[in-house]
């Protein structure tokens, strides 16, 4: 949480624009609810273990609801940080409103920080229940993978363009959690090829909005021809 409060920050640092304030209290408010979340299901965890600790933690009674409530309010709470479908309505509109460099850093800091915390919740406390979630996980997998990339055809904003990049990544990202052993690798390994080629394209966008002021996905037609390089 600490680390996602400068970021609440960030996205309203352009005090003169009326988005980037939207964007700024958009991601507060819905950060907000994510975070009561995340602390209504640790204190359900820590009710049930008695403990603070992540090891005593692991010994969760197999047949109690409580478990599940915790269960689903934790990984809805990451699911925010992540943007995982249908927790990710925040991501568009705080991406188009924030300044481009955040929008960038934004893209890939609230990822890698969703998927330690997901580390966490599915691998450190919720282990053995990990292979009877499986379908739940291929489900919010498939959902996020075909909204964000479906919806990204529409639209007109480079920006918000690439808020629904990275929602669908999010759903490729997650398909790790399905297998443990091979699973646990493969997401680090994909979380750090997406920080990069995504840095590397938001340097791109940023260069030419600073060179153009225009965020229109129609007015990179021609780039190859004006800019080869970048384009």
């Amino acid at each position: 949480e600490l680390a996602t409060i400068p970021l609440f920050v960030l996205a309203a640092w352009r005090r003169d624009n009326a988005k980037s304030a939207e964007a700024g209290l958009k991601y507060v408010v819905i950060g907000a609810m994510a975070s009561a979340f995340i602390l209504y299901g640790l204190g359900i965890i820590y009710g049930l273990a008695g403990s603070l600790d992540l090891r005593l933690c692991k010994n969760l009674p197999n047949d109690s609801p409580a478990v599940w409530l915790a269960a689903a309010l934790l990984i809805a709470g990451a699911g925010f940080k992540l943007t995982i479908v249908p927790f990710h309505m925040w991501a568009a509109d705080v991406y188009e409103g924030a300044p481009m460099p955040i929008t960038a850093y934004l893209s890939v800091a609230s990822k890698g920080v969703g998927l330690a915390f997901m580390f966490q919740i599915l691998f450190g406390i919720f282990g053995k229940f990990v292979a009877d979630w499986a379908m739940i996980v291929a489900v919010f997998a498939a959902l996020t993978m075909t909204l964000g990339n479906v919806v990204a055809i529409v639209q007109q904003n480079i920006k918000r363009f690439m808020a629904f990049s990275a929602i669908s990544q999010a759903g490729y990202l997650i398909m790790g959690f399905l297998c443990t052993s091979p699973g646990v690798p493969a997401m680090i390994y994909y979380m750090l090829v997406y920080a990069v080629t995504n840095l590397s394209v938001f340097a791109c966008i940023v260069w030419y909005a600073n060179e153009t002021g225009k965020e229109h996905i129609t007015d990179y037609r021609g780039l190859s021809r004006t800019n080869p390089a970048i384009a």
